[in-house]
């Protein structure tokens, strides 16, 4: 149980951060962090491929003693970086339903 605990605050931390970013400058946003690495835009749209990709295709097949195989990491980052760049504003960058 205190794992769970400590899941829970792991994500509510994460929440809050991304709540944070609504008072970075827009222009900020799409800017990489650093010479050769992401922008912010990039990095939120990369978790949230991510947090999808987890949700629909990987814990449907979670069950005793499957087998769960990895996937190409650039079949997930390609489009989150690419979703990054085109939805314009950071009001706009999440991940259509």
């Amino acid at each position: 149980m205190e794992s769970m605990k400590a899941l829970v605050h792991a994500f509510a931390i994460c929440n809050n951060w991304i709540s944070e970013l609504t008072k970075v400058p827009e222009d900020d946003m799409f800017q990489a962090i650093a010479k050769g690495k992401w922008s912010t835009a990039e990095i939120i749209s990369h978790m949230t491929f991510w947090d999808r990709y987890i949700l629909e295709e990987m814990l449907p097949k979670m069950k005793q003693d499957a087998t769960i195989q990895s996937v190409d990491f650039e079949i997930i980052n390609t489009p989150a970086c690419a979703y990054a760049n085109i939805s314009l504003s950071k009001k706009r960058l999440r991940v259509k339903n």
